[in-house]
């Protein structure tokens, strides 16, 4: 389902403009609401759940599916980078992300949700939308996707599938 979720949402990228990675969240979260109901299973669907407790901080997932018992089937971390030529984004904001302290971090925090049995599955999608990040080299667990017209998505998942090696 989360597939399904992550090929809409690269099918149908030309309808939305994001200006903030909320936005995506929000926009991922409306569509695996509806393939929940549509599809009549006992998931729900929650925004910023708490993963994993502690200190220094606490790990929020963007996005979740919760079973019937309350178990995280699915968390899903989220980020986007917007592109850097749109001349409704402030060039001073740029970059939104940093990849070692927002891509590769996500990274490893869905790797950490899963080994550590937070969630039975965990994914990360990273949007660039102008492939400004595109020429670094995936993490493990991790591939680019090229969703055309210059806009990229590093997706990962736990455990690891075939598709993502």
């Amino acid at each position: 389902m989360t597939q399904e979720a992550i090929d809409w949402l690269r099918e149908t990228y030309g309808r939305f403009t994001f200006y903030a990675e909320r936005d995506a969240v929000w926009t991922l979260q409306t569509r695996l609401v509806a393939l929940v109901e549509s599809s009549k299973l006992d998931l729900r669907v929650f925004n910023d759940y708490l993963m994993l407790p502690g200190r220094p901080r606490p790990l929020y997932a963007d996005l979740v599916l919760l079973g019937p018992d309350d178990t995280v089937e699915l968390a899903l971390e989220v980020t986007y980078e917007p592109a850097h030529w749109r001349s409704d984004i402030l060039g001073s904001t740029l970059p939104f992300v940093f990849w070692g302290a927002d891509v590769a971090n996500d990274v490893q925090r869905v790797r950490d949700f899963e080994t550590r049995e937070a969630a039975a599955s965990a994914w990360s999608l990273f949007i660039d939308e102008g492939g400004h990040f595109r020429h670094r080299p995936p993490p493990p667990g991790s591939s680019w996707h090229d969703w055309r017209d210059g806009r990229w998505a590093l997706i990962s998942r736990f455990p690891k599938t075939a598709e993502t090696g």
